[in-house]
């Protein structure tokens, strides 16, 4: 059974951005089955998240800084993104 305690919360500084990069700020996380899986070591659709990963989900996400042209600030985009979060 997967809980809390496979999980750790840290804090780390943001990057700067680089060119064709973006930088998104998530507003809402999807919580699928299929996560459970992707703990597995096993082939799949996508690779397994290995320990000390960042675990992966569907997210809905708003741009806070664009250096790709075709993204500006304030753009709500969809995308497979982590867990994470700006504070």
């Amino acid at each position: 059974m997967v809980s809390k305690e496979n999980f750790k919360f840290e804090e780390l500084e943001v990057e700067e951005i680089n060119e064709n990069q973006m930088l998104l700020k998530n507003l809402y996380f999807g919580f699928d089955p299929t996560q459970r899986g992707w703990l597995n070591d096993m082939k799949s659709y996508m690779p397994p998240v290995q320990i000390g990963e960042v675990m992966r989900s569907s997210t809905i996400s708003q741009v806070i800084e664009s250096n790709i042209p075709d993204f500006k600030e304030g753009d709500i985009v969809q995308g497979s993104f982590g867990w994470q979060s700006l504070l």
